[in-house]
């Protein structure tokens, strides 16, 4: 079942044409994502925000970040062989932050714990690609405090594959141009067109040259 958080992600709408406009960099949910959710609901109006990502002078949605995400960690399996040999070997399913992510499977939109979790289904959309099976005994956790092989598997250390697109870089846990790097740094709240920008002067706001600074920084992620 798709998890209705991710719902504010999956948005179809063209920003230019819309009068949709991006307002800030919320960083990290972490495990707090229901309750800024929330919160998002309260300042903007349900109807009246989404989560969405620069990429290449747009914002894309949360199907078409995961893909990024899910190409990176593809790329790493060409380029680090040995762990993701290893990862093969030891396995037989990865998860997060909980063993119930297990559930979600390939399906991303399957966010089932109060925390979005991407790395447990990028690592099994990858053995998919590559023709692999996992031939081990052992659930693995993919996460930097893994005990195991699951450790360097982190999207905080495994390198984005196409750094000539990352703009800017917010600090946090996660390696600088990582694959975290570039889902945090890159990640924006975007407004409907029926919330007045000069007047959000709450806590969870921007001012409006933030916002005007923000829509410079789309601009120039574009790749000629």
């Amino acid at each position: 079942m798709q998890d209705k958080a991710v719902s504010h992600c999956l948005w179809t709408k063209d920003i230019e044409s819309s009068g949709w406009k991006p307002i800030l960099r919320p960083g990290s949910f972490a495990d707090k994502r229901d309750e800024i959710f929330k919160r998002y609901d309260a300042t903007y109006g349900a109807d009246n925000w989404g989560i969405g990502w620069i990429w290449n002078g747009e914002i894309i949605p949360y199907d078409k970040v995961c893909k990024l995400y899910e190409d990176a960690y593809l790329a790493d399996s060409f380029k680090r062989k040995e762990i993701w040999e290893e990862l093969r070997s030891i396995a037989y399913d990865v998860y997060d932050d909980n063993e119930s992510n297990v559930a979600s499977g390939r399906d991303y939109t399957i966010q089932e714990t109060d925390s979005t979790h991407i790395q447990d289904i990028a690592v099994r959309n990858v053995f998919f690609r590559r023709g692999w099976d996992f031939e081990g005994d052992k659930l693995v956790q993919i996460r930097s405090s893994s005990s195991d092989v699951g450790k360097y598997l982190s999207p905080g250390k495994v390198p984005f594959h196409k750094p000539e697109y990352l703009v800017g870089h917010i600090d946090g846990w996660w390696d600088k141009g990582s694959v975290e790097a570039m889902y945090q740094t890159h990640k924006v709240l975007v407004v409907g067109p029926e919330v007045n920008l000069e007047i959000l002067n709450d806590p969870n706001s921007v001012e409006y040259r933030n916002y005007i600074q923000l829509s410079d920084l789309v601009k120039r992620s574009r790749l000629l």
